[in-house]
C-alpha cells in the first residue's frame, strides 16, 4: 500500500500529518519513528527534535537531560530556557512581579555567578552584604564572628567590628592594648593622650594610669 503525493502511510491509513513521536519521510512516504528522546521531530536523528519527552529538554534541535551553562530545564515546556543575565548557571527563572510578592525571597534563581559577581543565596551581587566577603568560588562567605565587614574569613581579616569590639589593625578585640582605648564612635582602638599609660578616652583628663614621670 502506498499514498499519493503529500500524504504518508500510517499503519493502513494515509495521513497529511504524522502523529507525535513520528515524522513524514518523503522518500518512503511513511510515518517513521522519531529518535527515542523526541516528542516531535523533523527526521529520525538525535539532532532532529522539535519538542522533547518529559524529563529531557530541547536545546537547539537535540533533547538533553542537563541544559548547558547559562540555561535551565523548564519542565513545563521541556525546553532549555535562558538564565537571568547575572547568573552563570541557574535553577529557574527570575522571580518577578506577583510571584516575588507572594512567595518572597530572592528575585533570581542563580546557582553560580559570572566572574565579577558573587552568589548571595540565589542572587548574583557585585558587593556582598555586611558580615560577608567575596570568596574565591564567587560566593558570599561569612566573615569571622567578630567582624562586621571583612576582606576574608579569618579573625585577622576585619575591616570593621561588631558591637562591643574595637578594630586593632585588622582584628577585632574587646580590650584594646595598653596605651590605646576603644573609641565607640569610630569602632577602633585609638591612642591615649601622650601622658597616659592607660585611658578611658583620648583627652588629657581621661587617664586611668600614667606614664613614667607623670602622676595621676
Amino acid at each position: 500500500m502506498s499514498c499519493r503525493s503529500g500524504l504518508y502511510l500510517e499503519g493502513t491509513r494515509c495521513v497529511e500529518k504524522c502523529q507525535a513521536k513520528t515524522w513524514g519521510n518523503d522518500d518512503t512516504k511513511k510515518c517513521e519513528a522519531c529518535n527515542a528522546a523526541c516528542e516531535t521531530c523533523t527526521q529520525g536523528g538525535a539532532d532532529d527534535c522539535l519538542s522533547c519527552k518529559d524529563g529531557v529538554f530541547l536545546e537547539g534541535t537535540s533533547c538533553v537531560k542537563t541544559c548547558a551553562g547559562g540555561t535551565w530545564g523548564n519542565s513545563k515546556t521541556n525546553r532549555c530556557a535562558k538564565c537571568d543575565n547575572s547568573c552563570k548557571t541557574c535553577s529557574g527563572p527570575a522571580k518577578v512581579g506577583f510571584f516575588r510578592i507572594v512567595f518572597g525571597g530572592s528575585s533570581r534563581s542563580c546557582t553560580s555567578c559570572q566572574g565579577n559577581r558573587y552568589l548571595e543565596e540565589t542572587e548574583c551581587v557585585t558587593d556582598c552584604p555586611d558580615g560577608k566577603f567575596g570568596g574565591l568560588k564567587n560566593t558570599c562567605d561569612k566573615c569571622h564572628e567578630t567582624c562586621a565587614t571583612c576582606s576574608a574569613g579569618t579573625w585577622d581579616d576585619c575591616l570593621t567590628c561588631v558591637d562591643g569590639y574595637f578594630l586593632e589593625g585588622t582584628m577585632c578585640t574587646k580590650t584594646c592594648y595598653e596605651g590605646t582605648y576603644g573609641n565607640k564612635a569610630s569602632g577602633k582602638c585609638e591612642h591615649c593622650n601622650s601622658d597616659c599609660a592607660t585611658c578611658s578616652d583620648g583627652g588629657e583628663d581621661d587617664c586611668l594610669s600614667c606614664n613614667v614621670g607623670k602622676f595621676l
